[in-house]
Protein backbone atom coordinates (compact mmCIF):
# COMPACT_ATOMS: atom_id res chain seq x y z
CA UNK A 1 0.00 0.00 0.00
CA UNK A 2 2.84 2.44 0.86
CA UNK A 3 4.59 1.63 -2.41
CA UNK A 4 1.43 2.46 -4.41
CA UNK A 5 1.08 5.82 -2.60
CA UNK A 6 4.76 6.64 -3.13
CA UNK A 7 4.45 5.77 -6.82
CA UNK A 8 1.40 8.03 -7.15
CA UNK A 9 3.20 10.86 -5.36
CA UNK A 10 6.25 10.50 -7.62
CA UNK A 11 4.09 10.41 -10.75
CA UNK A 12 2.22 13.48 -9.54
CA UNK A 13 5.47 15.27 -8.78
CA UNK A 14 6.88 14.43 -12.20
CA UNK A 15 3.70 15.64 -13.88
CA UNK A 16 3.75 18.85 -11.86
CA UNK A 17 7.39 19.55 -12.68
CA UNK A 18 6.83 18.92 -16.39
CA UNK A 19 3.89 21.33 -16.31
CA UNK A 20 6.05 23.92 -14.54
CA UNK A 21 8.80 23.33 -17.06
CA UNK A 22 6.54 24.07 -20.01
CA UNK A 23 6.43 20.42 -21.00
CA UNK A 24 10.20 19.88 -21.09
CA UNK A 25 10.69 16.42 -22.65
CA UNK A 26 11.38 13.59 -20.19
CA UNK A 27 14.16 12.23 -22.38
CA UNK A 28 16.63 14.18 -24.48
CA UNK A 29 17.11 13.79 -28.20
CA UNK A 30 20.40 14.34 -30.04
CA UNK A 31 19.57 17.91 -31.10
CA UNK A 32 17.72 19.21 -28.02
CA UNK A 33 18.89 20.70 -24.72
CA UNK A 34 16.51 21.15 -21.77
CA UNK A 35 16.83 22.48 -18.27
CA UNK A 36 14.94 23.87 -15.30
CA UNK A 37 16.24 26.24 -12.67
CA UNK A 38 16.16 29.66 -11.07
CA UNK A 39 17.60 33.12 -11.62
CA UNK A 40 18.00 36.65 -10.33
CA UNK A 41 17.85 40.23 -11.54
CA UNK A 42 20.00 42.83 -9.75
CA UNK A 43 19.10 45.45 -8.69
CA UNK A 44 15.60 44.29 -9.71
CA UNK A 45 13.15 44.95 -12.55
CA UNK A 46 10.89 47.83 -11.50
CA UNK A 47 7.09 47.65 -11.71
CA UNK A 48 7.11 50.82 -13.84
CA UNK A 49 9.91 52.00 -16.05
CA UNK A 50 13.04 50.12 -17.07
CA UNK A 51 16.52 49.53 -15.68
CA UNK A 52 19.92 48.13 -16.54
CA UNK A 53 20.13 44.76 -14.82
CA UNK A 54 22.62 42.06 -14.03
CA UNK A 55 20.90 38.76 -14.83
CA UNK A 56 22.05 35.35 -13.69
CA UNK A 57 20.43 31.93 -13.92
CA UNK A 58 21.29 28.31 -13.24
CA UNK A 59 19.77 25.32 -15.01
CA UNK A 60 20.16 22.05 -13.13
CA UNK A 61 19.73 19.47 -14.35
CA UNK A 62 20.70 20.59 -17.85
CA UNK A 63 20.35 17.77 -20.39
CA UNK A 64 22.01 18.28 -23.77
CA UNK A 65 21.73 15.67 -26.47
CA UNK A 66 21.20 12.02 -25.62
CA UNK A 67 23.83 11.61 -22.89
CA UNK A 68 25.13 14.90 -21.45
CA UNK A 69 23.73 15.87 -18.05
CA UNK A 70 25.17 18.72 -16.03
CA UNK A 71 24.63 22.23 -14.78
CA UNK A 72 24.49 25.36 -16.89
CA UNK A 73 24.91 28.89 -15.50
CA UNK A 74 24.43 32.23 -17.23
CA UNK A 75 25.97 35.55 -16.23
CA UNK A 76 24.98 38.61 -18.22
CA UNK A 77 23.55 42.09 -18.45
CA UNK A 78 20.38 43.46 -19.96
CA UNK A 79 17.98 46.34 -20.22
CA UNK A 80 14.79 45.19 -18.54
CA UNK A 81 11.21 46.41 -18.22
CA UNK A 82 8.44 44.38 -16.61
CA UNK A 83 6.95 43.36 -19.98
CA UNK A 84 10.15 43.01 -22.01
CA UNK A 85 13.90 42.89 -21.87
CA UNK A 86 17.00 42.03 -23.86
CA UNK A 87 20.63 41.42 -23.19
CA UNK A 88 23.57 39.08 -23.48
CA UNK A 89 26.24 37.31 -21.50
CA UNK A 90 28.05 34.01 -21.16
CA UNK A 91 27.11 30.43 -20.36
CA UNK A 92 29.36 28.33 -18.15
CA UNK A 93 29.14 24.59 -17.56
CA UNK A 94 27.87 21.91 -19.92
CA UNK A 95 27.56 24.22 -22.96
CA UNK A 96 30.00 27.15 -22.46
CA UNK A 97 29.80 30.14 -24.79
CA UNK A 98 28.01 33.42 -25.51
CA UNK A 99 24.21 33.75 -25.26
CA UNK A 100 21.89 36.59 -26.35
CA UNK A 101 18.28 36.88 -25.21
CA UNK A 102 15.10 38.80 -25.98
CA UNK A 103 12.27 38.53 -23.43
CA UNK A 104 8.63 39.31 -24.21
CA UNK A 105 6.52 38.94 -21.06
CA UNK A 106 7.58 35.66 -19.49
CA UNK A 107 9.04 34.06 -22.65
CA UNK A 108 12.77 34.53 -23.16
CA UNK A 109 14.04 33.67 -26.66
CA UNK A 110 17.74 32.76 -26.61
CA UNK A 111 20.45 32.08 -29.16
CA UNK A 112 24.16 31.47 -29.01
CA UNK A 113 27.11 29.25 -29.73
CA UNK A 114 29.04 26.91 -27.52
CA UNK A 115 31.06 23.75 -27.17
CA UNK A 116 29.42 20.44 -26.34
CA UNK A 117 31.51 17.26 -26.05
CA UNK A 118 34.34 19.03 -27.85
CA UNK A 119 32.08 19.98 -30.77
CA UNK A 120 31.16 23.55 -31.73
CA UNK A 121 27.37 24.00 -31.78
CA UNK A 122 24.90 26.81 -32.21
CA UNK A 123 21.57 26.83 -30.40
CA UNK A 124 18.29 28.71 -30.20
CA UNK A 125 15.10 28.27 -28.25
CA UNK A 126 12.90 29.51 -25.44
CA UNK A 127 12.91 29.75 -21.68
CA UNK A 128 9.61 30.21 -19.84
CA UNK A 129 9.94 32.37 -16.72
CA UNK A 130 7.79 32.52 -13.60
CA UNK A 131 8.56 35.61 -11.51
CA UNK A 132 8.86 34.70 -7.82
CA UNK A 133 9.12 38.23 -6.41
CA UNK A 134 7.55 41.59 -7.20
CA UNK A 135 8.11 45.31 -6.91
CA UNK A 136 10.90 44.96 -7.94
CA UNK A 137 11.24 41.56 -9.64
CA UNK A 138 14.50 40.13 -8.31
CA UNK A 139 13.97 36.36 -8.74
CA UNK A 140 12.40 33.88 -11.13
CA UNK A 141 12.10 30.19 -11.98
CA UNK A 142 12.62 29.09 -15.56
CA UNK A 143 12.31 26.10 -17.86
CA UNK A 144 14.20 26.00 -21.15
CA UNK A 145 14.16 24.00 -24.36
CA UNK A 146 16.83 24.77 -26.95
CA UNK A 147 17.52 23.25 -30.38
CA UNK A 148 21.17 22.39 -31.02
CA UNK A 149 22.64 22.73 -34.53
Amino acid sequence: MKRVRLTRVLIGLAFGLSALAGAVPATATPNVATGVGFGTYLPGVPTTGCANEQIDFTLSPFVAGPDVVGTETFDGNGFECLQEGRGNGNLYGTLPGPLAYDRQGTVMTVSGTGTLNGQSVSFSGDCHLTFTSANPVTSFNLACTWLLN
